[in-house]
């Protein structure tokens, strides 16, 4: 015999065991790292056919926001709880604030193409870090000659 439980709606107890999904503020561009370098120039003219493809975003982001392909291993961390594989998809936020911690794609100013790191703030001095334990100069300061393109708000992994 199965009980009625009819009378006891999951919400009238106050345990709904549904919650909207996340708010989709529409499919956001795959952009070259070069075109991530410029973004802040290029956004407001940029064309559909101007991206790669076309993602929808899992994370609420402003519409300025994009997608870069993950290149290389210097933020690969197999131990890490922060790690990101050659292909792996990163969105960008290039609104958002970057804090000290934060996973940042940076631009230096001596470049034409972004890069992928961690922003290291102490002492009122900025550095930038690879993930990666085995990177080569992994930790390196920048002292104002770098310009950052946005904040790393989620990401996609390369099956």
């Amino acid at each position: 015999m199965i009980a009625d439980l009819s009378h006891v709606a999951g919400d009238k107890l106050g345990k709904n065991n549904t919650e909207p999904g996340p708010q989709s503020t529409g499919p956001y561009p795959v952009i070259s790292w070069v075109q991530a370098g410029a973004w802040e120039n290029i956004v407001d003219n940029f064309a559909p056919g101007d991206a790669e493809q076309w993602i929808e975003a899992p994370v609420e982001v402003t519409r300025s926001s994009y997608w870069l392909r993950v290149r290389g291993e210097s933020m690969y961390d197999p131990t890490g709880p922060k790690s990101f594989k050659d292909g792996d998809l990163v969105l960008v936020e290039p609104n958002s604030y970057a804090e000290s911690g934060a996973l940042v794609v940076v631009r230096l100013d001596d470049e034409s193409e972004a890069t992928f790191k961690q922003l290291i703030v102490e002492g009122g001095r900025r550095f930038l870090k690879a993930l990666n334990p085995n990177w080569p100069n992994r930790i390196f300061e920048v002292n104002g000659n770098a310009t950052i393109c946005g904040v790393v708000k989620a990401k996609t992994e390369v099956f």
